[in-house]
Parts: structure tokens; C-alpha cells; sequence
């Protein structure tokens, strides 16, 4: 805690903590069970109230669209931002996995030839480039696990 950050009573981080007023009556009953059911139910529809906003926020989302550009984007090698990012490539296919897994599209992008890039960026260090030819770096061997996870 930063010494400037201005200080929040016990009762006030009990109310933070569940979303519930510490009234006199509730903090009698700490150790009741009515209070446990309490606070479920307030969990229950705070829990609601959440994946009503993320539906509502996913509505104009076009899941094919983010599917295909990010499998779209090693297929564009004659750009300039292709080129410019080089160097970055293993945390490209990082973060590409990392989406097309949550999407539940994985098996949509070309494994074998993820596998072959990674093994090809690997040096006798044991650590792993941003691209071929490049220098190892902590970020990207790191970053490489998620292909070496993928042959297993």
C-alpha cells in the first residue's frame, strides 16, 4: 500500500468485500448462518448482473471475423508491418494460440508449421528467438511454450 493512498475502515472493506451494508444487525450475526446466505445470494446475483453486461457487450461481436484475421495475419508477408515486426513473431503466434483457444478455434491454425518455426528458433542455449536467426530472449522462450505444449 502506497503511503498517499487514503485508508478504508474495517466496515468499509467488509461492505467492499461482499457488496452487502455492515448494519448493526448483520455484524451481530457474523458467525450465523444467515449471514453466510447472505451473502450468496448477493455473490448469486452480482454473478448475473455480470454475464448480463458481457452479453450485452458481446452482441456485435463477429467471432469469424477475429477468427480469420488473426489466421489472416502470416498470410499478408508483402506489408510493411509484416516486416517491421519480425523480431516479434514468437509472441505473435503467442497471443494468436492464446485467442484462437479461447474462441475454440485452435485447431483451425496450422500446428505443424508453428512447431517446425518454434524448433527452428531454438538455439543450443536451450533459449528461444523472436524469429529465425534472431537472439534469444526470455520473452520469447517463454512465449515458445505454448508450441512445445501443443506436441505433447
Amino acid at each position: 500500500r502506497h503511503p498517499s493512498w487514503p485508508t478504508m475502515s474495517t466496515k468499509e472493506q467488509d461492505k467492499k468485500k461482499d457488496g452487502t451494508d455492515a448494519s448493526p444487525e448483520a455484524e451481530k450475526a457474523v458467525g450465523n448462518e444467515s449471514c453466510s446466505i447472505r451473502s450468496e445470494a448477493n455473490i448469486s446475483h452480482s454473478q448475473q448482473d455480470r454475464e448480463k453486461k458481457d452479453f450485452q457487450t458481446l452482441k456485435g461481436f463477429d467471432r469469424q471475423k477475429h477468427v480469420g484475421f488473426i489466421l489472416g495475419l502470416d498470410k499478408k508477408t508483402d506489408t510493411f508491418e509484416y516486416h517491421v515486426t519480425e523480431h516479434l513473431r514468437m509472441s505473435g503466434i503467442y497471443w494468436g494460440a492464446t485467442c484462437m483457444a479461447l474462441l475454440g478455434e485452435l485447431g483451425k491454425m496450422d500446428k505443424d508449421s508453428i512447431i517446425k518455426f518454434i524448433g527452428a528458433c531454438k538455439h543450443k542455449n536451450g533459449g528461444y528467438s523472436g524469429n529465425i536467426n534472431h537472439d534469444p530472449h526470455l520473452l520469447y522462450t517463454l512465449s515458445s511454450n505454448t508450441g512445445i505444449i501443443w506436441r505433447t
